[in-house]
């Protein structure tokens, strides 16, 4: 269930997730501010591509309309803050994540990214304030990746991974990672196997498994699901298959 919110700037929906609860969606980043341009974007295509950070609007405007809604409604389960593109650019998270936790403790802080700015240390500690974290990681070679997330020029796979793999290291909240494949591209067992060796590395908590069959792309084969059941067969954390 989704609730639109539209007499507000920054908090636009609240949806009430079946193992997280009530979320309060909170967007800080203009439309459409990415270091991707994924295929499978279900926000819109990247209308302005960067990879360095900027404060695009103040968190104290930000948290104030966060507040009016919590004071008027039940305190949601978790503020999700996904901004419109990729949250790691808002160089204000710090901030609105420490006005989150100082004034509704019980409130927890869930994100989705990319993991594209994960590689810098300051990225890093802002985001350790979160409970949630969900990283999206749809192949460990450089010209699929690239084929699906359509980058930054600046931004490096390598680099994406050595980011990944430190932020887990230190990270205290839930952890999880998002595969998603697209038929032709990163459906094959050389990164299937390449992913598991990276992924048991990382070693999330919760392995999320997408297909992306949308834009003339063709579902991944049973062939090819079957290959996947069986090379994680043995991930000894939470596995989901969503397709």
């Amino acid at each position: 269930m989704v609730q639109t919110l539209s007499h507000y700037k920054y908090i636009k929906e609240v949806k009430n997730d079946p193992k997280l609860g009530v979320m309060l969606v909170v967007n800080f980043n203009p439309y459409k501010v990415c270091s991707f341009n994924c295929i499978f974007c279900g926000i819109g295509p990247t209308t302005d591509k960067i990879c360095e950070r900027e404060c695009f609007y103040p968190p104290e405007e930000i948290f104030a309309e966060m507040r009016d809604y919590i004071e008027n409604n039940e305190q949601p389960n978790y503020a999700w803050l996904t901004g419109l593109g990729e949250p790691t650019l808002y160089s204000g998270f710090r901030q609105l994540s420490k006005m989150i936790k100082n004034f509704y403790p019980k409130l927890k802080i869930g994100v989705s990214s990319n993991g594209s700015l994960l590689n810098r240390e300051d990225v890093r500690d802002d985001f350790n304030l979160c409970d949630f974290i969900i990283i999206n990681l749809n192949s460990v070679f450089p010209e699929e990746f690239s084929k699906i997330c359509r980058h930054h020029e600046n931004i490096e796979l390598n680099n994406i991974i050595n980011g990944i793999i430190s932020f887990r290291e230190n990270f205290a909240g839930i952890f999880g990672i998002t595969t998603i494949f697209i038929r032709g591209i990163n459906d094959n067992l050389k990164n299937l196997n390449g992913l598991k060796e990276v992924i048991f590395k990382i070693m999330p908590d919760l392995f999320i498994l997408k297909n992306y069959a949308c834009k003339g792309y063709r579902p991944i084969t049973d062939k090819f699901k079957s290959a996947v059941k069986t090379i994680f067969s043995d991930f000894p954390n939470e596995i989901v298959f969503k397709y």
